[in-house]
């Protein structure tokens, strides 16, 4: 069995375009949570925050049950309010003074309140579960995740606090790595996700960690850790000795992370976590962020020798990289980083039958529509996505171009707008208005910064993408939510001047 492709659709195509990849991810998404981790949840109905002694108390209400948790917040004793800060899954593992002095708080989440892990009797206890019900599918791993999102909307709404709630990280060790991991994966406004031996379930294969395994070696496979405890959904329990027949594997779950910021950190002397076969997922996982044109933003640090979730000193330097370049915004820090010192090498003649494809900036393929049961929308990015390279004028065109997609599951969308310059000038800084002709309403936006009237809506560039040259393009993309009809909005006019709409 080979790692499934993570460029190919369900419908058999393959990405042609770097904007496609939002509409692959949804579909990884959406096979993720129902065959591993279980449904996340949207937002309640309420969320809100107080802040109190370094603490921060998230309250969650819907369909009239409450729950409420506590975050303890270390700030810095550098740096400048509000703090970038890192999320700690249960607690943070790694140098916690050199994060400190890099001006970055410390937030440790309490996810064992949130769903048990004692052992497979704990599955359904926990405050997701007083929330959810004790039969919902979420195993604690996609808990864990649903309150690590809570936490984020109460900081965004809670200014006391000092964090910014943009500049998001989150990290964990060993069962809480694999639990940062799948936060990370599945809440677009984390901008740095660092799981640390994290091992199957999260940073190893399943196929490959099994390989592992018939080879004669230690290493805990899927068929042992669904017995072990209640991590995952009931539904992982059929590919008990058949992991080939998994859609995904987890190195689409790493790649979920793109184009945020990863950091794979692993220990070549714990064999049991699958040291080889979290080796060659991150080998795959990084032929994404290739094709994204970002290799950059993951990095893979593999250093033994040490004991379980001891962070070394030899993995400071990329630690603090990763830490300056996605969450402090120093971006000159070098975070190309790739290297074990397990003599491993990625056998990819066996593991890989697919290529990384030559992505264009031009939108093609098929229109994905996954289940809106399991559809997890982006939201807001600190990290800029995907700048697509300048493609030629349209000949005789002139003046400027929008093209408007959407994904659509019945009660909202994500939506996706190029803006392309077909003029003879560059465009520094602009301000493209249209007007909504239903009750759609954007709920958030990536790429800009919007404001809504009504049906009017005018979105403007960002610092980082504010110049668009002859020949160019930029894009940005919000989710909406509606009732009735969702028809495509009207008026586009760039700067004032109208646009042709494709």
């Amino acid at each position: 069995a080979k790692l499934p492709d993570p460029f190919k659709f369900m419908n058999g195509t393959r990405m042609t375009s770097k904007d496609q990849w939002p509409a692959r991810r949804a579909e990884i998404s959406a096979l993720a949570q129902t065959f591993e981790f279980g449904t996340k949840p949207p937002k309640p109905a309420s969320v809100t925050g107080s802040y109190s002694g370094n603490r921060i108390t998230v309250t969650c209400s819907e369909g009239g049950r409450s729950i409420s948790f506590a975050a303890t917040i270390q700030y810095p004793s550098t740096g400048r309010a509000p703090y970038p800060a890192l999320i700690g899954i249960g607690s943070s593992s790694l140098d916690n003074n050199a994060i400190l002095s890099s001006g970055v708080a410390i937030i440790n989440f309490p996810n064992d309140e949130i769903g048990q892990q004692i052992n497979s009797s704990s599955r359904g206890k926990g405050k997701f579960y007083d929330l959810y019900g004790s039969s919902h599918s979420a195993g604690a791993l996609m808990a864990w995740a649903w309150g690590v999102s809570r936490l984020i909307d109460a900081l965004e709404t809670t200014p006391a606090a000092n964090i910014d709630a943009s500049r998001i990280g989150v990290t964990g060790c060993s069962r809480n790595g694999k639990g940062a991991l799948v936060a990370g994966a599945f809440d677009e406004r984390i901008v740095l996700t660092i799981p640390q031996e994290s091992g199957s379930g999260g940073a190893a294969s399943w196929r490959v960690s099994d390989a592992q395994k018939a080879s004669g070696q230690n290493v805990q496979t899927l068929s042992q850790i669904i017995t072990e405890n209640c991590w995952f959904s009931t539904a992982l329990n059929q590919f008990n000795n058949q992991t080939n027949k998994l859609p995904f594997d987890h190195h689409m779950i790493e790649a979920m992370c793109a184009p945020r910021a990863l950091l794979v950190i692993e220990n070549t002397s714990m064999e049991w976590l699958g040291n080889l076969s979290c080796y060659t997922t991150a080998q795959a996982a990084h032929m994404v962020y290739e094709a994204l044109g970002i290799p950059d933003r993951m990095g893979f640090s593999q250093i033994g020798n040490h004991n379980h979730c001891v962070f070394p000193a030899s993995q400071q330097a990329e630690l603090k990289a990763f830490i300056q370049k996605f969450l402090v915004g120093e971006g000159s820090s070098n975070t190309n980083v790739n290297r074990t010192d397990g003599n491993f090498s990625f056998d990819k003649a066996r593991w890989i039958d697919w290529t990384i494809p030559n992505l264009s900036s031009t939108i093609s393929g098929p229109t994905v529509t996954p289940s809106p049961s399991v559809l997890i929308p982006p939201t807001i990015t600190f990290i800029p996505t995907l700048s697509p390279s300048p493609s030629p004028s349209l000949p005789g065109s002139g003046g400027y171009t929008i093209s408007y997609t959407q994904n659509d599951w019945g009660s909202g969308a994500t939506v996706s707008i190029i803006i392309k310059n077909n003029s003879s000038a560059a465009v520094n800084g602009w301000n493209l208005a249209f007007s909504f002709s239903g009750n759609q309403k954007i709920t958030n936006l990536w790429n800009g910064k919007y404001t809504q009237s009504g049906t009017a809506v005018t979105v403007t560039n960002e610092s980082w993408n504010s110049t668009i040259p002859v020949g160019g393009s930029v894009n940005f993309g919000f989710n909406l939510s509606y009732s009735g009809s969702n028809p495509k909005p009207t008026g586009f006019t760039l700067n004032g001047v109208a646009c042709q709409e494709q």
